[in-house]
């Protein structure tokens, strides 16, 4: 559902890495980035199951309209 989030945090784990290879700490900056990575994975399964979800409803919303059109 939504965008690949391997490719969208790519480049701040990038920037990231090299900071921490400069010298710099970016400890807290990671843990947060961490944090942003787990809420999108989050976000994306529960969109997914909402998706599907509603794709079977609407399927069985059609299945059911066909179903009465017979019977008239």
């Amino acid at each position: 559902m939504l965008a690949n989030t391997k490719a969208f945090i790519s480049p701040l784990m990038h920037l990231l890495n090299e900071m921490r290879a400069d010298g710099h700490d970016v400890s807290a900056p990671w843990d947060e980035f961490i944090a942003m990575r787990e809420a999108l994975i989050s976000a994306d399964k529960a969109l997914e199951k909402i998706y599907m979800e509603a794709l079977q409803v609407n399927f069985r919303a059609a299945s059911t309209v066909g179903i009465n059109r017979r019977k008239e």
